[in-house]
């Protein structure tokens, strides 16, 4: 077991852990900024962990006696990092030995209901996909499993923090392996069914809640899912384009050879 003041602290944890939200490395910093620096077992870092949020509820360092600076971005971004704190996980769960993770998921699933799906995802969420479903539809699909695991909540507000918090509040206990492999499957037999009925462009969309394809599909799955906000989603014959989060600038995620 690494050191976890060095790993939480390392400036190649992006780089380590690709894919996560900044509210979670933020967090994990801070973490890192104020854990044993020593090895560490998975209680402390629990305890660490629960410790930080207080702190960021607060607005203030209590790890620290006398005058210190509170990070800026925490202060700033209050909601959307209590939002995203539970993937943190998610960074433990990649950085450390699987008994480590293990046991330091299972004390914050008790203590603090912290249980989001592990990554990387492709591996954990086996999907049943027809084979003669169309590339840019699996592609699509392929994104929404992978970004349901640790979805971004950017709504372009980051002062709304009771309303992030709400709508949040269920964020890693809906997301479940299970629900999102569900989930994917509905979606990609509703859109292959479209795609056979001659329907060859599609808009999926999300702004505080699904609309209508990613709607339909959770309905049809049974699963009540957490989506990301203020996403958008074009699927055509040429390429699959994703905006993910509030005025975010679109990224062709699949394009046809």
């Amino acid at each position: 077991m690494e050191y976890l003041h060095d790993i939480l602290s390392d400036d190649e944890l992006r780089t380590k852990c690709p894919g996560l939200a900044e509210p979670v490395y933020e967090f994990a910093k801070y973490i890192g900024e104020h854990i044993s620096k020593g090895k560490l077992s998975p209680k402390a870092f629990c305890l660490t962990a629960a410790l930080s949020i207080g702190d960021i509820q607060q607005g203030r360092c209590g790890f620290c006696i006398g005058d210190s600076v509170f990070p800026r971005y925490l202060a700033e971004h209050k909601g959307e990092v209590l939002l995203q704190s539970p993937f943190v996980l998610q960074i433990i769960d990649a950085l450390t030995d699987e008994e480590f993770s293990t046991e330091t998921r299972r004390i914050c699933k008790e203590t603090m209901g912290w249980d989001p799906p592990k990554k990387p995802v492709a591996d954990n969420i086996r999907t049943a996909i027809s084979d003669d479903c169309p590339a840019n539809i699996v592609a699509a699909v392929n994104w929404w499993k992978n970004t349901l695991a640790s979805p971004k909540m950017d709504n372009g507000d980051s002062q709304m923090d009771l309303f992030m918090a709400l709508l949040g509040s269920s964020l890693t206990r809906g997301n479940t392996e299970e629900a999102i492999a569900k989930f994917c499957e509905e979606l990609s037999k509703l859109l292959c069914e479209e795609s056979k009925n001659g329907r060859d462009t599609f808009h999926l969309d999300v702004d505080y809640g699904p609309g209508e394809y990613l709607y339909d599909a959770a309905e049809k799955a049974g699963v009540s899912l957490q989506f990301p906000c203020k996403t958008n989603m074009w699927i055509t014959p040429q390429k699959v384009s994703v905006s993910y989060g509030y005025c975010a600038p679109w990224e062709d995620v699949w394009m046809a050879s």
